[in-house]
This record gives structure tokens, sequence and C-alpha cells, in this order.
């Protein structure tokens, strides 16, 4: 057992404590496991994205007030498609379209469909009326966002 004061540290042995102010790679040592210890709870705690090698499907659908449609696809292994007002898009003249927009969209199962149209919004699609995605996850899990404006009357 050790405890890390502002500077110094004890070492408990048995039922003795030791003052190491001396020893510098035991105070290094301890504040390297109180740094992995901290960091590893703060990361636990956000969900991340994960790549498209990690995941079996994306597909995204949005439609713009003026009536274009884009969809962009990603089927697991190497599998790309993108489609822009009306011409589409294979293999690699679709990769980066689909990684680009996947990689802006940071997809997670804790993602909401507000934050999925910022995205598109917020990366050329200003515009965009109604947007549906789809993401099939490592375990198979398939997840639905279906956003729309909202009709003013």
């Amino acid at each position: 057992m050790f405890f890390i004061n502002a500077d110094r540290i004890c070492i408990k042995s048995a039922n003795n404590w030791h003052l190491m102010d001396e020893v510098i790679t035991v105070k290094l040592a301890a504040a390297l496991c109180m740094t992995a210890i901290l960091s590893l709870s703060c990361h636990s705690t956000f969900a991340a994205a994960q790549g498209l090698s990690e995941i079996f499907l994306f597909k995204a659908t949005a439609e713009t007030k003026d009536g274009a449609v884009y969809h962009w696809e990603y089927n697991s292994p190497n599998d790309f498609e993108y489609h822009e007002k009306g011409k589409a898009y294979h293999g690699d003249e679709a990769k980066d379209k689909v990684e680009s927009i996947y990689h802006h969209a940071q997809v997670t199962k804790q993602t909401t469909d507000e934050e999925l149209a910022e995205v598109f919004k917020n990366n050329g699609f200003s515009e965009l009326q109604r947007l549906d995605v789809r993401w099939q996850d490592e375990n198979g899990d398939l997840y639905t966002w279906l956003w729309q404006e909202a009709q003013t009357s």
C-alpha cells in the first residue's frame, strides 16, 4: 500500500510506513500507476465511434429541400457505394465519400437522429429535409435513425 503527498511517497510494509523521498523511481512508478488508473476510468465513460472496418453495415440517405437525393453505403468487408443526384459511384470511386461522412457522423449506439442531422447539415447539406441512417455494429445489431424536418404551417 502507498500514498502520495505533494512532496513525498510513503510505502507500507507489514505494519510500518517508510518515507521514500530520495527514491525517484518509486515516485515515478506511483505517478504512472495513478495516471493509468485515472485515464482508464475516464476513457470508459465515453462511447467511441467504430471505424468502418469494425462494423457490418452503414447506410445513409439524405434528401434536400430541392429534391436532390444522396446515398452513402458500406457493406463489410470492402463494398462502397455513393449516389449523388441520380449518378452512382462504386468501389474506390465511392470509398472517400462514404468514409468521410461516416467519420463526421461518429455513429454509436447512443447517437440521436438530431445529432446525425446536424452533422449532415454542417457537412454540405444545410438544406437537409430528410435523413435515414442504418448502422449494423460488430455484434450484428442493427440501429436505424430517421430524421425529418418539422413541417411549418
